[in-house]
């Protein structure tokens, strides 16, 4: 059942991905794959006005906690692999924990608690950052008024050369927004009532 939410994600088919990932956990509530899966799926499709947004982030951020307590206890899917190679898979795995803890974040517009999730996303001991959540780390810094931070994160990131150019384009674009957004002026102060 796993392996259809994949096949189905993959297709881009997000219903069929949400359906086969939960019969995968209905039928084995320990599959940390299928709740990380949906953790990022739900929030990737919820837009900001949608009437149950909150039900679909609650259910988002009830399967990454579920997938965070399950990752430290898991076991290797491959015995294959040595204990560092596995430990730094689920460094990995936490990362995308976190990622989906800043969707859901960001989409309740608490910005604060989203540059945290993904700033845990993307940290030091993460050895497989996905650039993908460094650009929404920028955005982040641009929503929550803090455009300095996103220039330099952006900066660091189109210096890369091994940055694909879709995502160089991407950052290029997000970099020019915190640059505008430093170039308003600030809003006048309201004028005193005689």
């Amino acid at each position: 059942m796993y392996l259809m939410a994949a096949s189905y994600q993959e297709k881009q088919d997000h219903e069929k991905t949400v359906f086969w990932a939960e019969r995968t956990i209905q039928e084995d509530p320990k599959s940390y794959q299928a709740m990380l899966m949906l953790a990022n799926e739900i929030p990737k499709h919820s837009q900001e006005h949608d009437l149950d947004l909150e039900e679909k982030l609650t259910r988002s951020d009830k399967y990454a906690k579920g997938a965070m307590d399950l990752i430290p206890k898991a076991e290797k899917p491959n015995p294959q692999l040595s204990d560092a190679q596995w430990a730094g898979a689920k460094k990995d795995l936490e990362a995308q924990v976190h990622e989906a803890l800043g969707l859901s974040a960001t989409l309740r517009k608490k910005y604060d608690v989203a540059i945290t999730e993904f700033k845990l996303a993307t940290g030091p001991d993460v050895p497989n950052v996905d650039p993908v959540i460094e650009v929404r780390l920028a955005q982040v810094y641009n929503m929550a008024g803090k455009p300095d931070d996103a220039i330099a994160l952006l900066d660091k990131m189109t210096a890369r050369p091994d940055l694909p150019v879709q995502l160089k384009q991407y950052a290029q674009a997000e970099r020019v927004r915190a640059v505008q957004s430093k170039a308003k002026p600030a809003a006048p102060a309201a004028a005193p009532k005689n």
